[in-house]
Formats: structure tokens, C-alpha cells, sequence
């Protein structure tokens, strides 16, 4: 009781320190921009980002179930959210063309590693050698999916990829020697996965 009393106190304090901090951001940026501009403009480049630092240090504590996912799909709503505020502070028109799918490459990957992460009925073997694999597929190609994005053309995406293994691409090389790894583990974790299934199978016809 004593050691659950303290950490809900601990967790009511942090709570509490972070909301001020970020109150204090949100009313200083929100009288300056008033101030200086006398219209609402870039403050609401800080909320949005206010906001998805929320998503990841306060959310957790406050949702009651779920929370890596819940925390997860306020960080993606309140990313694009920035995303776009940007864009029409900017005044520019990149946030469908580039930041969107930019964006959605690596949002993508998370959410499927999220998802495994969250799948607790499987073998962990399983799910840490899913991650790996989409870890090192992700460093091979986030660099070529945004430079097919910014050349415009989705035909260049095997040009691109082509290119991080010849002699122009030599400072990618660390990438693709840490794909490797990923992709090595990938196989360890499958067979280590088995291994696991099959003795647990065996113990449990031993129980029976």
C-alpha cells in the first residue's frame, strides 16, 4: 500500500510539474505572438508541438487501458497536425506533396512495429524477430523513399536503392551493414522462436 501511495503521489507530482511547464510555454508564446503580430499565427505551430510532447510524457499516465497505442495515435493525429500548421505558416505547398508521404514511410513502420509489440499472445521470439526485420528494411529504404519522393518520379525508387551499394552510395554503407545485423537476428529470433514453441508443446504433452 505504502510503495503504491508513493508512486501515485510521484506520478500526481510529475504530472503536475509537466502540465505547468507546458501552461507556461502555451500562455507566454500566446501573448507574444498577440503582442508582436496582433493576430494568432505561429502559436499554433507551438501548440501542435506542445501537444505532441504531451502524447508521449503525460498520455500514458492518463489513459486507463492501452496506453502505447493510444499514446501512439494522438503522437500520429498531433505530428500531421504540425505538419500542416507548418505548411500554412510557411506558405507553402509541400505538405501534401512531400510531407505527407515522407511522413507516412516511417509512421507506417511504427505503427507496425507498435502492433507486433502489442501482440502478446505470440512468442516474443516471433515478435523481436519481426521487428528486426522491419527495422532493416526500414534503414534500407527511408533514404531512398524520400529521395523518390523529392525527385517526384516512383519509377527512380529502384534507381535509388541501386545506388546506395555502388562507390557514390559508399557513405550508406553503415546502413546496409546494420540491415545485416537486423536481417540476422531476424533468422536467430525465427529458429529461437521454434526452439520455444517446441518445448513448450513438449512440456505441456508431459503435463498431460
Amino acid at each position: 500500500m505504502i510503495k503504491t501511495s508513493s508512486r501515485h503521489s510521484a506520478r500526481t507530482i510529475y504530472q503536475r510539474i509537466m502540465l505547468t511547464l507546458y501552461g507556461i510555454a502555451l500562455l507566454t508564446c500566446f501573448i507574444c505572438n498577440l503582442a508582436v503580430s496582433h493576430s494568432l499565427s505561429w502559436f499554433f505551430i507551438v501548440f501542435c508541438s506542445v501537444a505532441l510532447a504531451f502524447s508521449v510524457t503525460n498520455l500514458p499516465l492518463l489513459l486507463p487501458g492501452h496506453k502505447l497505442l493510444g499514446s501512439a495515435f494522438a503522437v500520429t493525429v498531433f505530428l500531421y497536425l504540425l505538419l500542416y500548421v507548418c505548411n500554412l505558416y510557411t506558405g507553402g505547398g509541400w505538405f501534401v506533396r512531400y510531407a505527407v508521404p515522407i511522413a507516412s514511410f516511417s509512421v507506417a513502420f511504427a505503427w507496425l512495429m507498435l502492433l507486433t509489440i502489442a501482440a502478446r499472445r505470440i512468442n516474443w521470439f516471433y515478435r523481436s524477430a519481426v521487428l528486426s526485420l522491419l527495422s532493416g528494411i526500414l534503414i534500407l529504404t527511408q533514404n531512398v523513399w524520400v529521395s523518390m519522393v523529392i525527385d517526384g518520379r516512383p519509377e527512380s525508387f529502384g534507381a535509388f536503392f541501386q545506388a546506395q551499394f555502388s562507390e557514390k552510395g559508399a557513405g550508406y554503407i553503415g546502413n546496409a551493414i546494420l540491415a545485416a545485423c537486423f536481417f540476422i537476428y531476424f533468422l536467430i529470433g525465427i529458429l529461437l522462436g521454434i526452439l520455444a514453441s517446441v518445448r513448450h508443446s513438449a512440456t505441456k504433452n508431459r503435463a498431460h
